[in-house]
């Protein structure tokens, strides 16, 4: 019996870069964010946020997308 297994090349460096932004760690969606998913996030990733910051008061909490903030699209960490 023969198993076809799918596989993903990967760089073997992970996360290179995460942004604070209100009391958020954002950044793009690592690996394991990306295979728990169905459908592939569109938008940056909250890895992580501070008890009582903005970002908590405003309802961001790890392991959200942000896809755009006023209206504005949000595909990558420059944008």
């Amino acid at each position: 019996m023969t198993v076809d297994v799918p596989t993903v090349p990967l760089d073997g460096f992970g996360t290179n870069r995460v942004i604070g932004w209100a009391g958020a760690g954002v950044q793009m969606p690592h690996l394991a964010a990306l295979e728990r998913s169905k459908k592939i996030p569109e938008g940056v990733y909250v890895s992580f946020w501070k008890s009582g910051s903005p970002a908590q008061q405003s309802g961001l909490f790890a392991t959200l997308s942000i896809t755009e903030v006023d209206g504005k699209s949000v595909p990558n960490l420059d944008a």
